[in-house]
């Protein structure tokens, strides 16, 4: 399970995503790879630039993901789309995730998994 991009910037993601998820398929091809979105957090809301930041972030490992699934058969792309919900109650101050936001992003990765 990849769930980096909370933790990178998308220079970040542009120089080293691909790499390492290539190499790690090749170390592991019996292994599933799941891939995972940046979560939208309800302070994107207002926040355009935090916004923008995710979007992009999400669309280039969506790039490498798409580049690399023709090559590696065990890789999942999960979508952030409403993974922790929308009422604003996963985080306790608009990015880190509460008791709630941890079992909705739990419950939606396993449905992914099983």
């Amino acid at each position: 399970m990849l769930d980096f991009l909370p933790n990178c910037n998308l220079e970040m993601v542009k120089d080293s995503a691909e790499y390492f998820i290539s190499n790690l398929a090749k170390t592991k091809p019996e292994a599933k790879i799941y891939i995972v979105e940046n979560l939208y957090f309800p302070t994107a809301i207002a926040d355009t630039k935090t916004a923008r930041e995710l979007r992009e972030k999400n669309e280039e490992l969506y790039a490498i993901y798409k580049s690399l699934k023709e090559n590696y058969k065990n890789l999942i792309y999960i979508k952030a789309d409403e993974i922790i919900g929308t009422d604003g109650e996963a985080t306790v101050d608009g990015v880190h995730l509460t008791d709630l936001g941890f079992m909705r992003f739990a419950e939606n990765l396993l449905k992914h998994i099983k």
